[in-house]
């Protein structure tokens, strides 16, 4: 995966505009959330505890302002998540 090349930093800063971007844009952003959410997925494994809490934050902000049909859409992937690695079922 390529996500493992990115620093700490840049895996926060990309977690907190996730957040950003969901809280400001509301359910526009709800299209989005499926190409984010490997990436969220992916952070909650991070070994760095600054990227941990920052994708916590983001996943609230993300599952908060999904609708039904969102929640469908997701539910498949985040059950695809729970199959994987170590810390990655307790963020899923």
């Amino acid at each position: 995966m390529i996500y493992r090349f990115y620093t700490p930093l840049s895996l926060r800063l990309y977690m907190m505009a996730f957040e950003l971007l969901c809280l400001r844009l509301g359910r526009l952003f709800e299209p989005y959330v499926i190409h984010v959410l490997p990436m969220l997925l992916v952070c909650f494994g991070d070994n760095s505890a600054n990227v941990r809490e920052a994708t916590v934050n983001a996943a609230k902000a993300v599952m908060g302002q999904l609708s039904a049909q969102g929640v469908k859409l997701v539910l498949p992937a985040l059950m695809k998540g729970l199959e994987a690695g170590p810390r990655k079922p307790h963020g899923a």
